[in-house]
């Protein structure tokens, strides 16, 4: 899927990508169309995103201008770690998976305002009432919807804390589906933003919150504002890649990755061959090992180092895998147990989507309410589901978190007023001499890095579109085993894979990725088969949409 000077959007659900093409085509830049999108996106997928959690953006302006807006949301003030701890001590994780303790402040709205202050060049309002109608008037619910929604672990939280809303019960694909508070919260917002942190919006979600253990104040919502942060960069075969630190470890994982292949000529194997998906498993893996062995986020500024990557490509063997072990300092206390297995059962939550305008503008921008609709409150007056992210902090020293990770030390222990380790990975790369643009993000947990890493070797090292890449198997390495998509697994590969010394697993499939390309003046595009999602390509009135996967 191509086009020449025009704008791209790709999204995770086709209702979505719609309206950021209707922005584009209002006159709007990237910047007011990824402000629709994100409402758009919460509203048809309700499961993943929604401005009751928060988001991850990821931007590079037409003049030059590069940065990113943190708007994944702190914790409350009065949140303490004691709070999430039995009669024994022990972390009682039911407390960080649901209800009203798991909630941090939502940060999406904040994050999009601030967004559109800097870039915006259309008013606010009709930004937030172009997803009106979704939420008011309805859709058919797609296979996604009804499937998540049908889940053990969705159907017995939404059924405990989302009470006389329309997500108390589960949902069946083709159900018409309404959200008619929700539509009246976004005309609410539409004209007066600033209520969901002040104000009587404000005032009603606290309360609700409060009423069913939670500590999020109206002072939490008053007093945030999403900081805004410098890129990091790493170069790769001519390309700069760029991606936001901290708490979004899972960027600068990509970023390590990126680096520790470049001393491999990855692009001499087949594709999809043992030696290919071998070198990208240990990379990827490599990198788990050293985010479990982060202290404080200062180590994070300095993990993507050339000298880093170095010294763990030159373990890598061709022949064989590393044992954990290997990958730690001689000496060190529990070598080899820091990283645990991604469950089979894992979610693959969160939203990404990229969207590129006719002047250059970029957006590649991940958001969340963490697990599977969140922590499943949803406040029944304004229709507003609220995230689960607390289950992104470690509990105790060496605690495994809900993501299946853990870090040594006192790193990423929850506390008021931090924000949580993250594996998102919203990224924009540039090619140093023919300018050629790629932006990726993925959603799924610790599954992102994998999916962002492949994305990004499939398009530079193997020459493919967006869409080629995004309908490639993948592979993913977090712990012991390396985990194949089904494709991959039923194929000869698999045993080849067995015999170099990895154990395998099968997974339905791994994240689930949004790409833009742009090569000389022609953008492509591609949203993920693996989900309901659409790209699209602008040209004035010119519209060509792709479903399920792109072009």
């Amino acid at each position: 899927m191509n086009n020449p000077n025009g704008g791209v959007v790709a999204t995770p659900h086709y209702l979505a990508t719609k309206i950021g093409v209707d922005i584009l085509q209002a006159g709007g830049n990237a910047f007011d169309a990824a402000v629709a999108l994100s409402l758009a996106i919460g509203v048809a997928q309700p499961y993943h995103s929604g401005i009751g959690g928060g988001c991850s953006c990821t931007f590079v302006a037409a003049d030059g201008t590069q940065g990113h807006i943190q708007g994944r949301g702190p914790a409350p003030q009065l949140l303490e770690r004691s709070l999430f701890l039995d009669d024994g001590g022990m972390p009682d994780y039911e407390r960080v998976k649901a209800g009203g303790l798991s909630i941090v402040i939502p940060a999406l709205v904040a994050g999009m305002l601030r967004l559109h202050e800097q870039f915006g060049r259309l008013p606010w309002e009709p930004l937030c009432l172009a997803s009106v109608p979704l939420a008011r008037d309805g859709f058919a619910a797609d296979f996604l919807l009804a499937k998540i929604s049908q889940t053990e672990n969705s159907v017995d939280k939404l059924s405990r804390f989302a009470q006389n809303t329309p997500l108390a019960a589960p949902i069946t694909e083709g159900q018409h589906f309404v959200q008619p508070n929700l539509a009246k919260t976004l005309q609410t917002l539409a004209t007066n933003p600033h209520s969901f942190y002040s104000g009587a919006l404000a005032k009603t979600v606290v309360d609700h919150v409060q009423q069913i253990g939670g500590v999020l104040s109206e002072h939490d919502m008053a007093t945030y504002v999403p900081p805004q942060i410098p890129l990091l960069d790493a170069h790769y075969r001519g390309w700069r890649i760029l991606a936001p630190s901290a708490p979004l470890i899972g960027a600068v994982q990509t970023l390590l990755a990126l680096q520790i292949l470049e001393h491999f000529d990855v692009g001499r194997y087949v594709h999809g061959s043992a030696q290919h998906l071998h070198l990208v498993a240990e990379a990827i893996k490599s990198t788990y090992i050293v985010r479990a062995e982060l202290t404080s986020e200062e180590k994070i500024q300095t993990l993507a180092t050339p000298q880093t990557a170095a010294d763990l490509a030159a373990r890598i063997k061709m022949d064989d895998t590393l044992p954990f072990p290997v990958l730690h300092a001689a000496g060190d206390e529990g070598a080899g147990s820091t990283v645990e297995a991604v469950p089979n059962d894992a979610e693959s939550c969160t939203s990404h989507f990229c969207i590129a305008d006719a002047e250059g503008n970029i957006v590649s921008q991940t958001q969340t309410v963490r697990n599977h609709f969140g922590s499943g409150v949803v406040e029944p007056t304004s229709g507003i589901l609220l995230n689960d992210t607390v289950g992104d902090f470690s509990m105790r020293p060496g605690e495994v978190t809900t993501q299946g990770i853990r870090y040594n030390g006192r790193y990423n222990l929850v506390a008021p007023c931090a924000e949580p380790a993250s594996s998102q990975s919203p990224v924009v790369a540039r090619h140093g001499e023919s300018g050629d643009l790629i932006a990726a993000g993925a959603a799924g947990g610790p599954m992102i890095v994998s999916a962002t890493v492949q994305a990004l070797v499939n398009m530079i090292d193997f020459s493919m579109s967006a869409r080629e890449s995004n309908h490639a198997p993948r592979v993913h390495c977090h712990g012991p085993t390396l985990v194949l998509e089904p494709t991959l697994a039923r194929s000869a590969v698999a045993g080849e894979l067995e015999a170099l010394g990895h154990t395998l697993e099968t997974r339905e499939s791994i994240a689930v990725m949004q790409m833009i390309r742009r090569a000389g003046n022609v953008w492509g595009g591609a949203a993920d088969p693996r989900s309901p999602g659409s790209a699209a390509l602008v040209n004035g009135e010119s519209v060509r949409v792709y479903g399920f996967g792109g072009g």
